[in-house]
């Protein structure tokens, strides 16, 4: 069973690694925290599609949510 858990994490932290290195960088800074982002990957997943793009599109992006959110 710990195996598994083992090799849940390491393959979440790869993926967050390979897809948001700054986000897995600051998190492994803080005390490896990027070996527990598996526990709320898929949650998460939204929300770092959001930051992607955000970043990639600042613009666009901060029109889209004032259009959603009204601010």
């Amino acid at each position: 069973m710990i195996q598994g858990v083992a090799q849940r994490a390491s393959k979440g932290r790869e993926k967050l690694e390979l897809s948001h290195p700054r986000i897995s960088k600051k998190l492994k800074e803080n005390g490896g925290l990027d070996l527990l982002y598996f526990l709320i990957e898929s949650p998460m997943e939204k929300h770092l599609l959001a930051i992607k793009e955000a970043m990639a599109f600042p613009g666009q992006f901060e029109s889209t949510a004032k259009r959603l959110y009204g601010h």
